[in-house]
């Protein structure tokens, strides 16, 4: 659907969006003071997927995946980055585990792949099937 790719792309430049579940791909102009994209697994057992083939690592430098996320009020999901098989990140994203402002900041180191172009994969997966959506604040790669 071109019409969620394009929505996501407000948070996330340069992604796709595959196993787009209830509700679809809606953009909130304000969700906890920030706008943001919700998102929610097709089923229990296909998540959502935020897809950026081509991720380009420089050499020389840090490189970090930034990512702002929330939670439904009533909910909570699993949040996965993965390049190629390789799980590089794994959290539940609850009120348990977001800060203060509802809004979690998950950073993920990428400098190990300095000098190659890897493809990232950020998974909205379901954790005990009960309001999944996730809330995307930001996406974003940071070279420092």
């Amino acid at each position: 659907a071109e019409e969620w790719d394009r929505v996501i792309q407000t948070v996330a430049k340069s992604y796709r969006v595959s196993g787009v579940g209830e509700g679809g791909v809606v953009r909130h102009e304000v969700f906890r003071n920030a706008t943001a994209v919700q998102t929610h697994p097709l089923d229990r057992n296909t998540p959502c997927v935020l897809n950026n083939m081509r991720v380009d690592v420089p050499e020389g430098k840090k490189t970090y995946l930034k990512i702002r996320v929330s939670h439904h009020p009533h909910g909570d999901w699993q949040l996965r980055v993965l390049t190629d098989e390789q799980v590089l990140e794994d959290r539940i994203i609850s009120a348990k585990t977001v800060g203060p402002d509802e809004w979690l900041d998950v950073t993920v180191n990428l400098s190990k792949f300095a000098g190659r172009r890897i493809p990232l994969s950020i998974e909205n997966r379901a954790n005990d099937w009960r309001n999944e959506w996730a809330y995307w604040n930001r996406v974003e790669i940071i070279t420092e």
